[in-house]
């Protein structure tokens, strides 16, 4: 393991953002699970090289309502993606911890 000491002395700048970063993190997971949920690069490619039917892009897309959403972890980032995936009605936000979870 590198200490921060090792690291300074070695000329490495090691830099602490805490809470700069996790909300944007969260909402990109979100965004992705949107995205693979509802089919969208997929979907995309197809009109690019077909045209425009709506029944050949749904026809793998699906509503994120119903499903099961899990994170490793439900630490900052983690609890930010479990918020938005509860309001979307979503059966159960698994964590390891149960953290989150709503029972049916």
């Amino acid at each position: 393991m590198l200490t921060l000491q090792a690291a300074m002395d070695r000329g490495i700048t090691v830099a602490e953002v805490t809470f700069c970063n996790s909300i944007s993190v969260s909402e990109h997971v979100v965004m992705m699970i949107l995205a693979l949920v509802r089919n969208y690069l997929p979907s995309h490619q197809w009109v690019v090289d077909r045209g425009w039917n709506i029944a050949d892009c749904v026809a793998r897309s699906y509503d994120l309502e119903g499903m099961n959403v899990g994170t490793v972890a439900a630490g900052r980032i983690g609890t930010a993606v479990l918020r938005p995936s509860l309001s979307l009605s979503t059966s159960n936000c698994i964590t390891p911890t149960g953290i989150g979870c709503r029972g049916d």
